[in-house]
């Protein structure tokens, strides 16, 4: 699958949330960082804590190292309401969400 310059790695983490399929950021992976820009909004921290949960509870530590490589790979390409992505999201508590699993 291609991801063009208006992929939302939002949806894809809804996506992973409703349908419990990791296939699309499995693929995401796979593209080249510079094609995708991430604008997400400001409610991302939270769905990423819900889904990083969902999945260490459920032992499925592939899909955990999936979304923390996303965030790695895509971060400095993330805007959440404007604002740098990975700032907002230290800013709005990822460490801390993080350190408290």
């Amino acid at each position: 699958m291609h991801f063009g310059k208006d992929l939302q790695l939002e949806q894809l983490i809804d996506e992973a949330i409703r349908r419990g399929t990791f296939k699309s950021l499995e693929e995401l992976q796979e593209e080249s960082d510079e094609a995708v820009t991430c604008r997400c909004s400001k409610q991302m921290i939270n769905k990423l804590n819900k889904l990083i949960l969902r999945e260490l509870n459920k032992m499925e530590v592939k899909n955990t190292t999936l979304l923390f490589n996303c965030i790695h790979k895509y971060g400095k390409r993330m805007s959440i309401q404007g604002e740098d992505g990975l700032a907002a999201m230290t800013k709005q508590g990822l460490v801390q969400k993080i350190s408290n699993i």
